[in-house]
């Protein structure tokens, strides 16, 4: 198992390296396109929980307000919702705006695949799913979730109960 663990996390490096290697001339005019609009930040930062209950901060860019989980519908983002910024948009539509947790899998917080690290808020209505997944079906955060994999055009909210039951109840034999 612990073979397992340090291929996986090599693999995860060099893919991530490869991808901030070859991403990175958008990446930089993103980030000067953030600065010269909108609010002038690059970076959005959330605490997510990781593997084993471990807190974390996610990076992606900046496409809304500033404090807008505290402003309109909280963490959920609704369609054409007012706190997103035009440049924004762009980058939620085209999911440019993800590309920054390239960060995230080269610190180790989060793999290339595996569930979505959830927001600390969502983690006590998950806990029992969490809990029920068995021993041999443990996953490290990913930046590509169970739902994202199956169903790449959802842009609605998934909420994480079913997520996790969407990864947990899958095999490479059985899809659903």
């Amino acid at each position: 198992m612990l073979y397992k663990k340090f291929f996986k996390r090599v693999i995860d490096f060099l893919l991530a390296l490869v991808a901030l290697s070859i991403l990175s001339p958008l990446l930089v005019v993103c980030m000067i396109i953030l600065l010269c609009t909108g609010e002038h930040e690059v970076f959005y930062f959330q605490q997510r929980i990781g593997r084993g209950g471990r807190p974390f901060r996610i990076w992606k860019f900046a496409t809304m307000l500033k404090n807008s989980p505290d402003i309109g519908t909280g963490t959920i983002t609704t369609r054409n919702d007012p706190r997103v910024l035009p440049f924004g948009a762009f980058l939620r539509k085209s999911k440019i705006n993800e590309l920054p947790q390239i960060i995230n899998v080269l610190s180790g917080s989060m793999s290339v695949t595996g569930p979505r690290p959830l927001v600390e808020k969502h983690c006590d209505i998950s806990t029992t799913y969490r809990t029920n997944i068995p021993t041999g079906r443990c996953f490290c955060c990913g930046a590509n979730g169970g739902a994202a994999v199956r169903f790449p055009r959802v842009t609605s909210f998934v909420s994480a109960p079913v997520s996790l039951l969407i990864i947990t109840n899958s095999s490479p034999g059985n899809t659903p």
